[in-house]
């Protein structure tokens, strides 16, 4: 398949898209409930890359989709994110 310029994707909803996928990979990996070294330190990882990629994805979802109500091809990519993953 060929993708065509006239085919692709803003480039701000593939970003948002690229990082809420790497969001929702963490979110869906297992907590670490121990006390050794190497779950305090797993713990610290997943907090940190939660942070850095699922902050504010809420809001940022619901201005693109505000946005580019109007395209259809944007809708359709990002129909699949959950409105609400953060916590409030």
């Amino acid at each position: 398949m060929t993708l065509h310029a006239e085919d692709a994707l803003p480039a701000e909803v593939v970003q948002f898209i690229e990082q809420r996928t790497l969001c929702d990979h963490f979110r869906d990996e297992p907590w670490p409930e121990g006390d050794s070294q190497e779950e305090r330190e797993r713990r610290t990882f997943l907090s940190t890359q939660l942070e850095q990629l699922c902050k504010g994805s809420d809001e940022r979802l619901r201005l693109l989709r505000e946005h580019y109500r109007g395209d259809q091809k944007v809708v359709e990519a990002l129909k699949g994110f959950e409105d609400t993953i953060e916590a409030r």
